[in-house]
């Protein structure tokens, strides 16, 4: 056989060869991944719905008071008055109010300045002290109460008197001891006043040596004030007893006086108010 025959019968041979390897290679198994699925997860969209909006009025302005001074100097004489001013949201009550305050303050030391014009013969100046404080604060009611020191330096002596005033806070009006009463009737307040005295201040009833001075009359019940539970009473110094019981003051219940307050007056708006229970 000739080479040239010999290649060629080869070649089948080769080919059968490399086909049967890519065959062999081919049988395999071959695995396929599965497609690919994206499933979006379901989502939720929480929907906030806004409640009707809502206009709500706005908190009230709160009741106050602001503390003042009047403070003078002279040659003769020395003032000093410290006492409360109301501050309340309508400004015209607490003008009205204030008003009556500083004019009755500023008679008192124009009264005291005009027989104050002589000075001790030691050089002791006439003195006039005051120390004025809030009793009850409300927003019906504005109530203080106070001691004024009084000392003459021309002859050495001193006078200590009470002084307290009560408003109603509608229309800035002061009250008086009278208004807290029906009909005005000052007989119950004088005697229970000189119950508390013999019980709370003095020893006992005997110690009241001026009982003039406990009479139902507007000028000895010029100083009352108004508390969270009663009626405070005071007296100036020799009102109700010598010089050394100085300026006595009584706290008596609303308990007290029932049957007999004028609750459809001042005490109206406080009936219902738990700072004043028993009215």
């Amino acid at each position: 056989m000739t080479s040239s025959a010999l290649r060629i019968g080869l070649w089948p041979a080769v080919l059968l060869l490399t086909i049967g390897t890519a065959c062999s290679d081919s049988a395999e198994p071959t695995t396929l991944a599965p497609a690919a699925t994206t499933t979006a997860p379901v989502s939720t969209i929480a929907t906030t719905v806004a409640p009707p909006a809502t206009t709500s009025a706005p908190a009230p302005r709160p009741i106050d008071t602001t503390f003042v001074q009047i403070a003078e100097d002279d040659e003769s004489w020395m003032i000093e008055i410290f006492y409360p001013r109301i501050v309340l949201p309508d400004a015209e009550v607490a003008a009205a109010v204030n008003v009556q305050i500083d004019t009755s303050l500023r008679a008192m030391a124009d009264r005291f300045k005009a027989d104050s014009q002589q000075v001790g013969p030691d050089g002791q100046r006439s003195t006039l002290v005051a120390q004025i404080a809030p009793e009850l604060l409300s927003p019906a009611v504005f109530s203080l109460s106070g001691v004024v020191l009084e000392f003459d330096g021309a002859d050495g002596t001193s006078r200590d008197r009470r002084v307290g005033w009560m408003f109603e806070l509608e229309q800035g009006t002061a009250v008086s001891a009278e208004d807290l009463f029906l009909g005005g009737d000052l007989e119950r307040i004088a005697e229970s006043a000189r119950n508390h005295l013999a019980a709370d201040v003095f020893a006992d009833e005997a110690s009241i040596t001026a009982p003039a001075g406990l009479l139902p009359t507007p000028a000895n019940f010029d100083a009352v004030w108004l508390t969270a539970t009663g009626i405070g009473v005071g007296f100036d110094q020799y009102q109700v007893a010598g010089g050394e019981a100085g300026t006595p003051a009584v706290l008596i219940p609303f308990s007290e006086f029932a049957g007999v307050l004028n609750t459809a007056g001042i005490l109206a708006p406080l009936r219902d108010r738990p700072t004043l229970p028993e009215l």
